[in-house]
C-alpha cells in the first residue's frame, strides 16, 4: 500500500487560516507531503469557521489570496455546517471513494462522533491531536476510530488511559509554541518531519489491515490485530 495512490479526506478547523489555529501549519505540511507521494488529498473546513473569520477580519481578501498563492497545490473545500441525518448522509457520499479520513481534534464534536460511528470496510479513520491544546478531548469516540495520532508522549498516555480500546500512535516531536504567523525554519523542519511520521504510521496501519483481510473486518477497517 505504501506505493498506492491513496485518497484522503481531511477534516480541519481551517487549512486556509492559521489565525487562532496553529494546526493549519501542520495540515499544510501534511498536505504537501501527500502531494509529493502523489496521493489525492482534499481538506474540508466549515463555511464561516472562526479561524477564517478572524483572518478575513484582520486581512480581508488579501489573506485568502496569500494562501492560494503560497499553497496552490493544496485542494480544499468549504462546506456547510451539518448535523444529524444531513451530516451522516453527507459523510456517506463524501467518503464513498476515500481510503483514509483524518479529523482535527478541534473539529466539531458532532463530526468526530459521526466519523467514529461511520462503518465502511477498509476505510481508516484517525483523530489527529498535535498537543497544542491544554487537554485531550473526550477519548470515548476515539475507541471506535482506526486510531489516534498524538503529538507527544503525554497525549499518548492520556488517550490510552482514557480508553483501553483506543489505538494511539505517536508522531512527535512538534514545535512547542507555534504562532499564527509563518513558522521559523527550524519549526518548518519539525512540522515536515512530524507530517512524514504521521503518514508513515497511517500507511503502516493500513498495510496491516490489508494483510488481515482474511480475518474479520469491523467498522472503520479495524481488526483485532491492527
Amino acid at each position: 500500500m505504501s506505493g498506492d495512490r491513496l485518497r484522503w479526506a481531511i477534516f480541519t478547523v481551517s487549512i486556509v487560516s492559521s489565525v487562532e489555529n496553529p494546526s493549519a501549519h501542520l495540515w499544510r505540511a501534511l498536505g504537501r507531503r501527500l502531494r509529493q507521494r502523489e496521493n489525492d488529498a482534499v481538506f474540508f473546513e466549515t463555511r464561516g469557521n472562526r479561524a477564517l473569520q478572524a483572518l478575513l477580519h484582520r486581512e480581508r481578501s488579501e489573506g485568502l489570496n496569500a494562501f492560494r498563492a503560497r499553497f496552490p497545490d493544496l485542494h480544499y473545500q468549504t462546506v456547510d455546517q451539518r448535523s444529524g441525518f444531513a451530516l451522516a448522509e453527507w459523510l456517506n457520499r463524501t467518503l464513498s471513494t476515500v481510503d483514509i479520513a483524518l479529523v482535527d481534534r478541534d473539529a466539531s464534536p458532532e463530526l468526530i462522533a459521526a466519523l467514529s460511528e461511520f462503518s465502511r470496510p477498509f476505510l481508516q479513520t484517525f483523530l489527529v491531536d498535535p498537543g497544542w491544546s491544554a487537554e485531550p478531548i473526550d477519548p470515548a469516540p476515539a475507541a471506535n476510530l482506526t486510531g489516534v495520532l498524538a503529538g507527544n508522549d503525554e497525549l499518548v498516555a492520556a488517550y490510552a488511559h482514557g480508553s483501553e480500546a483506543a489505538r494511539v500512535y505517536p508522531f512527535g516531536p512538534l514545535p512547542a509554541n507555534l504562532v499564527e504567523r509563518d513558522p521559523t525554519e527550524e519549526q518548518v523542519a519539525m512540522l515536515n518531519d512530524a507530517a512524514e511520521r504521521a503518514i508513515a504510521a497511517i500507511i503502516r496501519v493500513s498495510e496491516k489491515i490489508r494483510r488481515a483481510r482474511g480475518t474479520q473486518i469491523v467498522a472503520n477497517g479495524r481488526t483485532d490485530h491492527s
